[in-house]
């Protein structure tokens, strides 16, 4: 199933989707039909590929193949089963054998975590994080955690528009905790250059309260191709 994503109400129906900014709610309610057989003991995980410009990768668990659905750049895999325990996991390109890169994963009980490919077709890697935010304090506020996935932009400060200060400074693979914020409505999110203060991204978000979000960039900071260009794109929990 490969289509433009604007909400995703259950991710029970699993596929390979195009990313923009999603929702992900009743991710662990499996519906009898999708095919889908979830071990006794499982954890969940979510691969997106993020590398700029890179096709057909696929992402195996202990060299078993995770998604048969190859993705390009802005596609993921919704949340899997995975049985507990420790991971090998590995990304390949295509039907090729080759390991680009590999990692290892202990996956938790009804724990949640992403799998990004990142970097260039020519030096892909493997990061996860795990996703698993607490609720807010109350209906006014949200949280959000951000991780930096652009492999050539420049040290960062994350700010939006209407909250003191920045929220962090940011390297390449660097990613924050989930912080508790006020929410948000059709407001600016900054990268700003942490050495020249210059902003260098600005994107209208919406951050509702009640809700968790993880909020990554993506692209080639700089590039002339508006569908690799530096990004930001979020997940709601």
């Amino acid at each position: 199933m490969l289509r433009e994503i604007k909400k995703i109400k259950n991710l029970s129906k699993l596929g390979v989707m195009m990313l923009a900014s999603f929702s992900i709610t009743s991710c662990l309610n499996n519906d009898d039909d999708n095919g889908v057989v979830v071990p006794e003991n499982a954890g969940y995980i979510l691969f997106t590929n993020v590398s700029p410009g890179s096709t057909g990768l696929r992402l195996y668990a202990n060299n078993e193949v995770f998604n048969n659905n190859p993705l390009n750049y802005n596609q993921f895999f919704n949340y899997a089963p995975v049985e507990i325990g420790s991971k090998t996991l590995t990304v390949r390109s295509g039907n090729s054998s080759t390991d680009l890169d590999t990692i290892s994963l202990n996956v938790e009980l009804n724990k949640l975590y992403s799998v990004f490919a990142v970097n260039t077709p020519e030096n892909i890697e493997l990061l996860a994080y795990s996703d698993n935010p607490t609720a807010p304090s109350s209906q006014l506020k949200t949280k959000i955690r951000f991780i930096q996935l652009s492999h050539n932009t420049p040290s960062v400060k994350l700010a939006i528009e209407g909250i003191e200060g920045d929220l962090g400074t940011f390297n390449f693979r660097n990613a924050s905790s989930f912080m508790e914020i006020d929410r948000v409505n059709n407001k600016k999110l900054y990268l700003i250059n942490s050495e020249t203060q210059d902003t260098i991204f600005s994107k209208n978000v919406s951050f509702s309260g009640g809700s968790a979000y993880s909020v990554f960039s993506e692209g080639i900071f700089g590039s002339d191709d508006e569908d690799l260009d530096l990004d930001i794109q979020y997940l709601q929990y």
